[in-house]
């Protein structure tokens, strides 16, 4: 029992804490709690506001978005019908560019009714050539040029045929992008079926 005992050293060595007590009425802690409890309901108040606003601002920038690809949409239909009558256009002057030089490679020269077609297409361009197209406009002004030149007084009586075949492989080159998009427009859509 008496190695229970601390010794003088231990007893030196321990320390007391006091700290007096405060006197708080109820109603000083009511006062504090509800306090709390208002902070916190201003808080919560605030972070709703918070995610109310931002909702908003994602909900008119989605209407944005939509308002612009419906603007977007509505552009693209209105130019439709202009590229489309284009690209018939560039269609119908790559066919004849081909008819021409098939017969051109048929008969050997360019006479007749054939150097007749290669002088109309170019005319023809011409004429609803709206969108300004100055690279085609020019090799077809040449294919007129080389068509309706007089035929030479040699013994041949035959135009020289590289130069127009030069000519209407260029127009055919340009122009074939065009026939390609025409003809996959003109052909039957599966999901078009299916509309129907």
């Amino acid at each position: 029992q008496v190695a229970a005992v601390p010794s003088p050293g231990e007893v030196v060595a321990l320390c007391l804490i006091w700290r007096p007590g405060m006197l708080v009425r109820d109603s000083e802690v009511e006062t504090e709690l509800l306090e709390t409890v208002r902070s916190q309901a201003e808080r919560e108040r605030l972070m709703v506001e918070h995610e109310k606003l931002h909702y908003e601002a994602s909900l008119k920038e989605q209407m944005r978005r939509e308002t612009l690809a419906r603007y977007r949409e509505q552009l693209r239909e209105m130019t439709f019908p202009y590229q489309e009558a284009w690209d018939q256009l560039r269609a119908r002057v790559y066919e004849d560019a081909r008819a021409i030089g098939e017969s051109l490679r048929k008969n050997g020269h360019l006479r007749g009714k054939t150097a007749q077609r290669a002088a109309g297409l170019a005319s023809t361009f011409r004429l609803l050539n709206c969108q300004k197209d100055g690279e085609l406009a020019e090799l077809l002004g040449q294919l007129e040029a080389l068509a309706t030149s007089p035929i030479p007084k040699n013994g041949k009586r035959r135009r020289e045929v590289e130069p127009i075949e030069g000519v209407l492989g260029e127009i055919a080159r340009l122009t074939h992008a065009s026939a390609e998009e025409v003809k996959r427009r003109s052909e039957p859509s599966r999901f078009r079926a299916l509309e129907v």
